[in-house]
């Protein structure tokens, strides 16, 4: 990946943390990263693993493709949207019956 392109995936994750009123202190708290490791990557001055960027992502709520790319296919469909209503453990509950209607369906 192109330097260019980490700027542009930092800039991504300082937009979505600034847009949750998330402190970086606490996103790297969240993410298990240093502060100064996560400065760096929002200013594009480091790269980091999938490891470190689903983390991120998950700490933010969003997929890690759009903060590789910019979008996300998924994000803007009925399905996505009405899963996302559910957490946690009624989240599971959602995956399994989907996949045993997947089951059924196929």
């Amino acid at each position: 990946m192109k330097n260019a392109d980490y700027s542009e995936i930092g800039f991504r994750i300082m937009q979505l943390r600034n847009q949750q009123n998330i402190s970086r202190e606490r996103l790297a708290d969240m993410a298990d990263i240093s502060q100064k490791f996560l400065y760096e990557i929002e200013f594009g001055k480091k790269g980091f693993s999938v490891s470190i960027l689903k983390s991120i992502a998950d700490s933010l709520e969003t997929s890690c493709e759009y903060i590789v790319r910019g979008d996300d296919i998924y994000s803007d469909t009925e399905l996505y949207n009405a899963v996302r209503l559910f957490e946690g453990r009624e989240a599971d509950k959602v995956a399994e019956v989907l996949k045993a209607l997947h089951e059924l369906v196929w």
